[in-house]
């Protein structure tokens, strides 16, 4: 760097800066100043106040209307604080009512709440008998349904061996009659040639097998005719079953209706209880607050019994001086009169 180069830079820093910083300075300045003179004004302003005040203080310490009304002010203030306490009085046996109205209120949703939740249980209770009643329903209409089905299935059997039968009877007649005519046709060679005999023999074993078939016709008519009534006896309680599966399900659908009303109501029920507890609580804490102000009100009431009973015997000091001075000034009124005279 070059002799001269610094300094010449310095002076340059110093002017530049000077030309901000000293307007800045100017303003800070005068700033102050102004604060300061606001300040000493105020201050001025109020020695002058207190000082006339001081003065007229002074001017009237001495008078007797600013002693007597000095006397009365207490007595004003005591008067007014009576009021106050009265008033707070009233609001405490308002707030006091309205305290054992909601008490009331409060006991009266009590009750309704445990009646409705007795209530709830009651009606839960039966909700649970008419499911269990209805389960029991259910597993006597699915054994009915088994019954009905497995009797179906066996008339069903039975009609198909009936027609079996029927076939075999129809089979073993066809045969007893070719049986038959053919044992004619064999009676008329057997007469001639004497082998009637056996042909009998044939026909007593197909009579016999018709019979027998005949009967266990009739035996699987008869079997057939007690599986429909069983078919139908099964039918009829499986519809009396279905009937008492339908009141249950509608009782038990009617009662889940009234439980969930019920239990909707003992919500709002709660729901209000919680409200005026609420309400109640706040009612205590005012009543508290009030207590406490109406014994700091009594207390305050004793306070200025008494100051009442200090500021009545200076009142009456006060009247007598009063009185005295009235006297002093009559007196000296006379005694001008007389030097005038």
């Amino acid at each position: 760097m070059k002799a001269g180069v610094l300094p010449r830079l310095e002076k340059q820093r110093e002017k530049l800066v000077s030309q901000s910083l000293v307007p800045l300075q100017a303003a800070c300045r005068g700033f102050l100043s102004r604060q300061r003179f606001r300040k000493s004004k105020i201050q001025s302003l109020a020695a002058r106040c207190i000082q006339k005040n001081l003065a007229v203080y002074r001017a009237v310490k001495s008078w007797p209307w600013w002693q007597l009304m000095c006397g009365v002010r207490p007595l004003l203030t005591i008067s007014l604080s009576e009021s106050q306490l009265q008033v707070k009085e009233e609001e405490l046996a308002m707030l006091q009512k309205k305290l054992e109205n909601s008490e009331i209120s409060r006991q009266e949703f009590r009750q309704s709440t445990e009646l409705l939740e007795s209530k709830v249980i009651d009606l839960t209770a039966e909700l649970s008998d008419e499911r269990l009643k209805g389960d029991v329903a259910c597993q006597a209409l699915e054994a009915e349904r088994a019954e009905r089905l497995r009797a179906t299935k066996e008339a069903k059997e039975l009609q198909v061996k009936q027609l079996q039968l029927q076939k075999q009877l129809e089979e073993a007649e066809k045969q007893l009659g070719e049986t038959q005519q053919q044992l004619q046709l064999r009676e008329i060679e057997a007469k001639s040639s004497g082998k009637g005999h056996e042909w009998q023999m044939r026909l007593d074993c197909a009579e016999t097998e018709a019979a027998f078939l005949r009967k266990r016709i009739g035996q699987l008519e008869e079997r057939l005719e007690r599986e429909q009534q069983c078919k139908v006896d099964v039918e009829q309680k499986l519809s009396q079953a279905q009937q008492l599966y339908e009141e249950a399900r509608r009782s038990a659908q009617q009662l889940k209706r009234k439980c969930q009303q019920l239990t909707c109501e003992l919500e709002d029920t709660r729901v209000l209880m919680e409200n005026q507890q609420g309400r109640n609580h706040e009612l205590e804490k005012k009543q508290k607050r009030f207590d406490l102000q109406l014994a700091q009100a009594l207390g305050a009431s004793a306070f200025e019994k008494s100051l009442r009973e200090k500021v009545a015997q200076e009142n009456s000091g006060l009247q007598f001086q009063l009185g005295s001075l009235r006297q002093s000034l009559q007196q000296k009124e006379l005694e001008k009169e007389a030097q005038l005279e």
